[in-house]
């Protein structure tokens, strides 16, 4: 049975320092939570673009809710 395939495409967030230093200096449990984002990535499954320009289109249309559910 062939595979199905996925017209999607992938945008991978991951966390920046700046953002993993700024929830270690926070208190309580921020700085494991840091600990646990250090080399992790969320990815996302977006429509497929021709070009990158609709990606970036799109992804600004919807960066408020993307980021809120990383």
């Amino acid at each position: 049975m062939p595979t199905p395939a996925v017209n999607r495409s992938a945008i991978v967030m991951r966390p920046r320092k700046p953002y993993l230093d700024w929830t270690s200096s926070l208190d309580g449990d921020a700085g494991e939570h840091s600990q646990r984002l250090e080399g992790s990535s969320t990815v996302h499954l977006a429509p497929e673009v021709a070009m990158m320009d609709e990606l970036d289109e799109w992804l600004e249309e919807r960066c408020d809710e993307t980021f809120e559910r990383a």
